[in-house]
């Protein structure tokens, strides 16, 4: 699954406020490498770490929860399709 939309979001605020990935991730308890996969949008922000991510980022955590929803309906909606398909390709 993609969570490109939440990966960019992310990106955009750490860059605002002056951050580099490693001390994003040391402030969220997470390695720089997984920062790197959540701003990519291959990896997915553990929805735990949202209020935490917003008081380091400041920003909005309703803005944040909104991308995270729109994201995790484009994927489900991929992966529902996909699904689809396959049954329909056992006939």
């Amino acid at each position: 699954m993609k969570h490109k939309n939440v990966g960019n979001f992310i990106k955009k605020m750490r860059i605002g406020v002056g951050l580099y990935q490693s001390q994003l991730g040391d402030q969220i308890g997470y390695s720089e490498a997984f920062i790197s996969k959540i701003e990519k949008g291959t990896s997915r922000l553990p929805f735990s770490k949202v209020n935490l991510l917003c008081v380091v980022l400041e920003c909005d955590r309703h803005e944040l929860l909104k991308i995270y929803l729109q994201d995790f309906k484009k994927s489900f909606y991929e992966v529902t399709i996909k699904k689809a398909e396959e049954f329909n390709n056992d006939d």
